[in-house]
């Protein structure tokens, strides 16, 4: 595991460093962490939430490594220790344990009502790792059959640890943009969000001046700009008929704060949502009437929020996988686990193409949402 500061992707590299092809989960949804910060008793487990999480191997994200080759991928960590707005987590100073595959299975054991120690039990399917029956490497093994799945192997892959420098104050404590006069727009809080329906955004509009402002408030007024596993987008209500009369004006008292929330799926392109995936979205309010021509003296112009919020979308439409099966080749392809080149224009919240999807490959048939198991409960301290 690498991480190259906020600005740049993290990578996920897994490497076969054997003489013998081993089977491999590519997964990236068994991609999770231990994160111990500084002001933390115990870590925190970040990893997805149902119905991200696989509970069971899906076959068809099998792969079969050589000796020498290894599988290559970037990713966003804020999509798995996610926070709507401000990193509580991936903070300077945090260490961040990776884990990729399924969490070993304990039992606690208890003397004179006391708990003691928890014991490891005996690894039992699904693996993430396992030796390979298949001679050619660099192959995508497909749900074909007589593909059953291994009765031994490795149920999970751990990395060195890795310490956050004090750049990531940049998610903990993002920078404000000045904004002048007297009225400032914030976003107050994402989401996290079930599906495209439930996404939402809330912004908050706030006098800080000392004398009464009025302004032509409408929800239908504000803009935003999105970015996600499928690339930036804009949203909006479209036109906005001009007032009419001197009531359509909201006054904004000194130290009043007013607040708008969004239903996206009304203001946003179809299907802008509809893959699971972390979102950022900026907002923007620009109102082109100050009310003279009605004898009101309001504002007119364009505010902008200082930061952005963060949306995760858990179920779609879509899958969550949208690489194709070339690119998964293309990762292993490469002699000391070279991969495909990682792209150094990322920007935070945002993906890069394929490569710095969230996701792997899989057709765009949505034939791999399955359902999870619901008797596999999630830790305790998990993050969802």
């Amino acid at each position: 595991m690498l991480e190259q500061g906020p600005s740049q992707p993290w990578i996920l590299q897994i490497d076969n460093r054997g003489d013998s092809p081993v089977d491999l989960i590519a997964d990236p949804r068994l991609l999770w962490f231990e994160v111990q910060t500084a002001t933390a008793k115990a870590p925190v487990t970040c990893r997805l939430p149902r119905p991200l999480w696989p509970e069971f191997a899906v076959s068809d994200t099998r792969l079969t490594i050589g000796p020498g080759q290894g599988f290559r991928r970037t990713f966003d960590p804020r999509f798995y220790c996610f926070a709507p707005v401000a990193q509580t987590l991936l903070v300077p100073n945090a260490r961040v344990v990776p884990h990729f595959g399924w969490p070993q299975r304990t039992r606690t054991v208890w003397k004179e009502g006391k708990r003691t120690e928890e014991v490891v039990l005996p690894d039992e399917p699904p693996f993430v790792a396992s030796a390979s029956a298949h001679a050619e490497t660099g192959e995508l093994i497909t749900n074909e059959p007589g593909v059953t799945e291994p009765t031994q192997g490795i149920k999970q892959l751990q990395a060195p640890s890795l310490l956050l420098s004090p750049e990531y104050s940049a998610w903990s404590e993002p920078a404000t943009a000045i904004q002048e006069g007297p009225l400032v727009l914030d976003v107050t809080d994402g989401v996290d969000a079930e599906d495209e329906r439930a996404v939402t955004i809330t912004v908050s509009l706030h006098n800080r001046g000392k004398r009464t402002i009025p302004i032509f408030l409408r929800a239908e007024l504000m803009r935003y700009q999105a970015s996600g596993p499928e690339g930036a987008f804009e949203c909006s209500s479209g036109q906005v008929p001009a007032p009419s009369d001197p009531s359509s004006f909201t006054s904004m008292q000194a130290g009043r704060t007013v607040k708008l929330s969004e239903r996206m799926l009304e203001v946003c392109p179809p299907g802008a949502f509809s893959r699971p995936g972390l979102y950022e979205v900026r907002a923007s309010y620009r109102v082109p009437w100050s009310g003279q021509d009605l004898g009101v003296d309001g504002f007119a112009g364009e505010l902008e929020a200082s930061r952005p919020a963060f949306i995760r979308v858990r179920h779609g439409e879509k899958p969550f996988f949208i690489e194709r099966y070339d690119a998964v080749r293309e990762a292993v392809a490469g002699r000391g686990g070279d991969g495909p080149p990682i792209p150094r224009n990322f920007a935070p919240g945002r993906t890069n193409g394929a490569e710095a999807a969230p996701g792997n490959a899989a057709p765009d048939d949505g034939s791999r949402d399955a359902p999870p198991a619901e008797d596999a409960p999630l830790p305790d301290d998990a993050v969802e």
